[in-house]
C-alpha cells in the first residue's frame, strides 16, 4: 500500500494547474519534492522537460526511468464577450459535447484564480458558428465588469 506522502504527493500533483505551456507547478512542485528526497540533481529545459538525477547507483540497482505528462487539456482566452463571458481556445484535444457544464478555474495576468463554467447552450439555440465556440461563465455582467472586477 503506499504511503501517505505519497498519496498526498500525487494529490497535489494531479490539483496543480498545467496547461499546455503553463506546467511550472506541476514542475515546481515534482521538483520541490525529488530535491527533499534525494536526488541530486534536477534540471528543467524549454519545454518543461524536468530531469532528475540520483547519484550512488554502483550498477548492482537496476535504473529506473519515470515518463509523465506534466499537462492537461486546458483553455486560453480569446477575447471577452460584450456580456462578460469569455470566448477562449482549446489547447490540448477536448470533447466538446463532454465538457458544457464543467467548472473550471481561470488563471489571471496576476497568477491568481477565478472560478468559471463552461457555458451549456440548448442545440436548438446554437447557430452554426456559435457551435464552434467554447465560452466560460465567470459571472462578468459585461466586458467592462469582466477586466474592472474580476481582473480578466
Amino acid at each position: 500500500m503506499l504511503n501517505k506522502s505519497y498519496i498526498k504527493l500525487i494529490e497535489r500533483l494531479t490539483s496543480a494547474p498545467g496547461a499546455p505551456g503553463f506546467e511550472e507547478e506541476v514542475t515546481k512542485i515534482a521538483a520541490t519534492y525529488v530535491k527533499e528526497n534525494g536526488f541530486a540533481e534536477t534540471r528543467e529545459n524549454s519545454i518543461r522537460n524536468l530531469y532528475l538525477t540520483r547519484h550512488g547507483n554502483t550498477g548492482k540497482k537496476p535504473m529506473l526511468m519515470l515518463d509523465a505528462h506534466g499537462d492537461e487539456v486546458g483553455f486560453m482566452v480569446k477575447s471577452i464577450r460584450p456580456d462578460g463571458t469569455l470566448q477562449v481556445l482549446e489547447l490540448g484535444g477536448i470533447s466538446r459535447q463532454k465538457i458544457q457544464g464543467s467548472r473550471v478555474k481561470v488563471r489571471m495576468a496576476s497568477g491568481e484564480y477565478i472560478p468559471g463554467v463552461i457555458a451549456s447552450i440548448p442545440p436548438h439555440f446554437i447557430s452554426e458558428s456559435a457551435n464552434t465556440e467554447i465560452v466560460i461563465d465567470i459571472g462578468a455582467r459585461s466586458k467592462e465588469d469582466a477586466i474592472q472586477n474580476f481582473g480578466v
